[in-house]
């Protein structure tokens, strides 16, 4: 069997079962970081190797391991640098085929690495494997659909997203027309008055909770490089204006951030036409077209 059908076979299972913990204020593995944390453990038993701590120990500088032969310690954190770029450049932002690690940027197959940018930036997490590059965002919510906070939507990215909404029914987010009456008299003689209700679907998450989708079918990636450079702009200003009152521009993240936070509200109730037409089990079969490519 293919491994990465067998890993998300297995994580489909257990989040059936319960053992990805709803997110919790105070605890440290719940949400995405418990299905982190769950996929980690998921591939390892399938014998893949966690490079996460190895890629870490680049950028603090400590010593190298046997798949990391490097000169000395002074390059090692230019090394990480360099390694993280590479790896972030292929993160891939539209729908394509199979990414292959040309470069050998993880030095074996079957191994994996969790949030190689941090936890605010893509992806969550990388799978090598048969020579291949697999990115994931992984994602924990109550509704039909994950939500995004700062971080750019990349179309071809396979998003896991675990719902713990356990109700019959849950709501869409639109409204539809339940009865129309005509006005037969006062002031708004002659209108119809239109009732409408929150519109609500079964529940597509009963008995399976887990969906497996490309970012692209969901979030609207059309502005991606347009809101990018936004970003851009918006970092020099904001470091301009807080040289100019002699503050260090770092701090401007903050500020950033909520300008970042306004345009990801509007990214999430921007659907494509054809995220909008496929349903979960379309937008889950071209997810494992695409891993059977191997």
């Amino acid at each position: 069997m293919n491994k990465i059908n067998e890993f998300i076979s297995i994580l489909r299972q257990k989040a059936n079962q319960g053992e990805v913990r709803e997110k919790t204020s105070n605890h440290a593995n719940s949400g995405s970081a418990g299905l982190e944390l769950l996929c980690s453990t998921i591939l390892e038993d399938l014998g893949f190797i966690d490079f996460s701590h190895l890629y870490e120990n680049l950028k603090k500088g400590q010593d190298p391991d046997e798949y990391f032969n490097l000169p000395n310690k002074g390059k090692r954190k230019d090394h990480y640098y360099e390694l993280k770029t590479k790896i972030l450049a292929l993160v891939p932002k539209e729908q394509g085929g199979l990414i292959k690690d040309v470069d050998n940027l993880l030095p074996i197959d079957d191994c994996f690495l969790t949030q190689p940018a941090g936890s605010q930036d893509p992806v969550d997490l990388i799978v090598k494997y048969k020579g291949y590059l697999f990115f994931f965002e992984l994602k924990t919510g109550g509704g039909a659909m994950p939500k995004y906070n700062d971080r750019f939507p990349s179309a071809g990215t396979i998003v896991i997203f675990v719902s713990s909404h356990k109700g019959k029914t849950m709501k869409t987010g639109n409204t539809v027309e339940v009865s129309r009456r005509l006005i037969k008299s006062g002031p708004n003689k002659g209108e119809i008055r239109i009732k409408t209700k929150e519109e609500t679907i079964p529940n597509p998450f009963l008995g399976d909770r887990l969906r497996l989708f490309f970012q692209g079918d969901i979030v609207s990636t059309s502005n991606y490089p347009k809101i990018d450079r936004i970003k851009t702009k918006a970092g020099l200003m904001i470091k301009k204006l807080f040289d100019e009152e002699g503050i260090d521009h770092t701090v401007g993240s903050i500020g950033l951030r909520l300008i970042m936070n306004q345009g990801m509200n509007n990214i999430n109730k921007d659907f494509e036409a054809n995220g909008r037409n496929l349903s979960c089990k379309d937008r889950e079969d071209r997810v494992k077209s695409y891993i059977n490519e191997i």
